[in-house]
């Protein structure tokens, strides 16, 4: 894909609850905050469930609940439903642990039957289209078979809208059911007045994307700026042109408008002289099928310096160039750009060098144990806060574990801190599927506010002394070669 702009992302055997004044969900976040026994989550979750009528509080319980045992949450809802066939309440909840769309569209159906003026049998119904095809979601759901069934349905978006004209959730599903189906301008209207009501989805990029579908080019470009211009003071002033181009080439890219955006980069200034230009070039000819064009830009691209060669290999939109015979030869070029930059970004990254004091905590390891930080001094820590549904994690963890199996040295302990998720198993399950060799410990939300945590992933090294020198936020390509920089220097290997 075209290069990204930032990653800004820039996440005991029982334990009774009985006594407690009200189940509420402070009392819920309170009571499970630093509890990360799979067991004994369940059994709080059931509690909470079993003794709450509020229909948010119990989907926050069912979540969680699910994401510690999933065969145990649907077995649960599953005879609650045999049993309560005619209860709008449990069916909707049933229908959420489902794994079939068709059977979750068919339960919302019916909830909706039980109860048309009950908002949540529409967002049963309507999420499932939201998640699996206007968002993408589930690359092994057989999206063909859930948009049959999107003509039966599509009358509800207005319909939920309606019931609750002031729902962010009800708009932004009408609005991208409008999108899905072409009625751009309708979608331009609830989108004005979702903006008016200051729901945060009704942002300038979202404006970007629709005009860039509705062929508004000057419009779109407008709109990324006004976004990107949102975030001064985040990004450098001498940058903003920078991100202005790359936002609004990606929304081009999304519209499917790359012959626009081929015309917009190579009119601008740098064209013909920038390696991030000839890149994107490079791309949006290959998503074309004009391979000449494409080898041509991406030969030019290594010539002005590109260095990026783990982008390079595995970037979808260039796959149909690794078949041609000058391939090979870009490859390498980029291979040796990468090496002779080698020094600078180096001491780019030793430049970050901070020094502030670990804040007093605990985490938990897989058997319940505690660790802290006392525990660890005397070596170089690597600290990866990261969880199991995070993306950018997820792209970082194998670079993560290269770095382990390949380079770290004595002295180095690196910790893959799971937060933002409760219980055990699922975390342990998805590092033994993909054989990391990362230590695995668990965090509560009290240690990641106390790190000044607010996204995910973010990388915190300590010295031996317990001092963090180092600290990133976001999914970084050269991550592999800081960590190698980074703990070389607090080793003393420099």
């Amino acid at each position: 894909m075209l290069r990204s702009l930032v990653v800004l992302i820039v996440c005991l055997a029982f334990v009774s609850v009985a006594g407690a004044t009200e189940y509420t969900m402070e009392s819920f976040d309170s009571v499970t905050s630093n509890v990360f026994d799979d067991d004994a989550l369940v059994n709080i979750c059931r509690e909470f469930y079993e003794n709450t009528d509020d229909i948010d509080l119990a989907r926050k319980v069912q979540s969680m609940w699910q994401s510690i045992d999933e065969e145990n949450v649907k077995e649960y809802f599953a005879g609650l439903a045999a049993t309560n066939a005619d209860s709008p309440k449990v069916l909707y909840l049933y229908g959420r642990v489902l794994d079939d769309p068709i059977e979750q569209i068919k339960a919302g159906r019916k909830v909706v039957e039980l109860d048309p003026k009950w908002s949540y049998g529409y967002r049963l119904i309507l999420a499932t289209y939201a998640n699996y095809l206007f968002m993408g979601m589930g690359d092994d759901i057989d999206t063909a078979a859930i948009a049959v069934e999107l003509p039966t349905d599509g009358h509800l978006f207005m319909k939920w809208v309606e019931l609750e004209p002031d729902n962010p959730v009800a708009n932004q599903f009408l609005y991208e059911y409008q999108v899905y189906t072409g009625r751009y301008d309708d979608a331009l209207a609830g989108l004005k007045k979702a903006q008016g009501l200051a729901m945060r989805w009704a942002n300038n990029g979202a404006f970007a994307e629709l005009y860039a579908k509705m062929g508004r080019l000057d419009d779109a470009l407008a709109s990324t700026k006004a976004d990107i211009e949102s975030y001064a003071g985040a990004i450098p002033a001498d940058k903003m042109d920078f991100y202005i181009q790359k936002s609004y080439v990606s929304a081009l890219r999304n519209a499917g408008k790359y012959d626009a955006a081929i015309e917009y980069l190579k009119n601008l200034p740098e064209y013909d002289t920038s390696s991030d230009i000839e890149y994107d070039l490079a791309c949006l000819y290959a998503l074309t099928g004009d391979t000449e064009n494409a080898m041509k830009c991406l030969d030019k691209s290594a010539e002005l310096g590109w260095n990026n060669s783990r982008q390079l290999t595995n970037d979808e939109d260039l796959k149909s160039l690794a078949s041609d015979s000058r391939w090979d030869g870009i490859v390498r070029t980029v291979a040796a750009n990468h090496e002779a930059g080698m020094d600078e970004r180096k001491a780019e990254a030793l430049a970050g060098k901070i020094e502030r004091d670990t804040p007093d905590g605990i985490m938990v390891d897989l058997d319940g144990n505690k660790v802290s930080f006392a525990d660890l001094r005397g070596n170089v820590v690597v600290l990866d806060f990261w969880a199991t549904w995070c993306g950018p994690c997820r792209m970082a963890m194998p670079l993560i574990d290269e770095f382990v199996k390949d380079h770290k040295k004595d002295g180095v302990r690196v910790i893959s801190l799971n937060v933002w998720e409760k219980g055990r198993k699922k975390a342990r399950k998805f590092m033994d599927d993909n054989g990391y060799a990362m230590e695995l410990l668990f965090g509560s939300n009290e240690l990641t506010q106390a790190f000044g945590v607010r996204g995910i992933p973010t990388l915190v090294v300590i010295d031996k002394n317990g001092k963090i020198r180092y600290q990133e936020s976001g999914y970084n390509d050269g991550l592999v070669d800081n960590l190698i920089w980074w703990t070389d220097d607090l080793l003393g290997k420099q």
